[in-house]
């Protein structure tokens, strides 16, 4: 996805595309339609092969959550292609914000419950800081847990939070990268 849409920067395939009577808004929401229904896709694949081994309700709700998950790291990955618009910078980023997105509940915990030197000022910063990037970050370790493979099939009602979730955060990124590409002279 970074690929194509450097490739298109880089080929000038996009100033053909914006020079006809159409908003920079659809070229965006047309991007992110096809790649969250790739996404989607990939997820189902996925998840088709877990109907053999686990309860359907069970392999269902994985498939679903893995499907948002994937929108979020999508939207992200979008946001960095249209912003850096050098490949090798995007899919650092997009690497970065997914692994602190799946680490930063641990990380908290961690901050929270220090060994040593929980009363020393750089601690106290530090925890403030995390806590912030807690508070604008999604939180990934909550989206396509094992355990529901394992144990039990979440409620559909967390399901229901983690759509919203996902819904608020692609929408977020979806807008920041309208933002982006709508200021910049192509």
């Amino acid at each position: 996805m970074l690929a194509s849409v450097s490739r298109e920067f880089n080929d000038k395939g996009l100033d053909v595309a914006l020079a006809l009577d159409v908003p920079r808004s659809h070229y965006i929401l047309g991007k992110l339609t096809g790649f969250l229904t790739v996404g989607a896709c990939l997820a189902a694949v996925a998840a088709l092969p877990l109907t053999f081994f686990v309860p359907l309700e069970s392999a269902a709700a994985w498939g679903l959550s893995l499907s948002l998950e994937i929108g979020i790291v999508i939207a992200a990955a979008l946001f960095c292609a249209i912003t850096f618009r050098q490949l090798i910078a995007a899919a650092s980023f997009v690497v970065g914000f997914y692994v602190l997105a799946r680490v930063l509940t641990a990380v908290q915990l961690m901050s929270a419950h220090p060994l040593t030197g929980a009363d020393t000022p750089a601690h106290q910063v530090t925890r403030i800081v995390i806590d912030a990037l807690a508070l604008v970050m999604p939180a990934l370790d909550g989206w396509t847990q094992t355990a529901w493979l394992v144990v039990a099939a979440p409620d559909w009602s967390s399901l229901g939070a983690l759509l919203f979730q996902s819904v608020l955060y692609t929408a977020l990124l979806c807008a920041a990268t309208m933002f982006d590409f709508y200021r910049r002279n192509l």
